[in-house]
C-alpha cells in the first residue's frame, strides 16, 4: 500500500498532471500523502497512506464529494485512514444536507468514537469502509438529523 504512495509522490515530482491535480486537491484540505512508513503513533490527522482509496473515491464520487469528506475529517481531527475515508465519502454523498454544513459535520465527527466503530466494522462481514458508514450513520443522524 505504501508503494502506491511512493509512486504518487514520484509522479507529482515528475510533473504528472493527474497526480499534481490530486495533490492540489489534497493540499487544499490539508491532507499530506506519506510516502514512507511511520509508526502509527507518529501519524497525525491529515496525514495518510490511503492514496489508492482516495483515487477510487474520487473516480466513483467526484472531486467535490471527496474534497468535502477529507476537509471535514481533517477539521474534526480524525485520522485519514482508508476505511474512514471511504465511509465519510459515502456519507457525504448519501446525506447532502450533512455536507452542506461542514462545521456541524466536523463537530459531529469529532465526537464519534471512530476507533471503536472501526474495530466493530472490521469484525463485520463485508467491506470495512461500508460497514463503518453503516455504524456511523445512526450516531450522525442523532447529531445532524436525517440529512436528505
Amino acid at each position: 500500500m505504501k508503494g502506491a504512495n511512493r509512486r504518487f509522490v514520484v509522479a507529482c515530482r515528475a510533473g504528472d498532471s493527474d497526480a499534481r491535480e490530486l495533490k492540489a486537491l489534497l493540499e487544499s484540505v490539508g491532507v499530506e500523502v506519506l510516502a514512507f512508513e511511520r509508526r502509527a503513533h507518529l501519524i497525525q490527522p491529515g496525514q495518510t497512506y490511503a492514496i489508492d482509496t482516495i483515487k477510487r473515491m474520487r473516480r466513483d464520487y467526484g472531486d467535490l464529494v471527496v474534497k468535502t469528506a477529507l476537509k471535514v475529517l481533517v477539521t474534526a481531527g480524525v485520522h485519514v485512514q482508508k476505511d474512514v475515508v471511504q465511509a465519510t465519502v459515502q456519507l457525504v454523498y448519501a446525506f447532502p444536507l450533512w455536507a452542506s454544513d461542514e462545521k456541524a459535520l466536523s463537530s459531529a465527527l469529532s465526537r464519534l468514537r471512530i476507533d471503536k466503530l472501526r474495530e466493530m466494522a472490521q469484525k463485520m462481514p463485508g467491506n470495512p469502509g461500508q460497514n463503518l458508514a453503516l455504524l456511523m450513520t445512526p450516531e450522525l443522524s442523532l447529531a445532524l438529523g436525517r440529512g436528505r
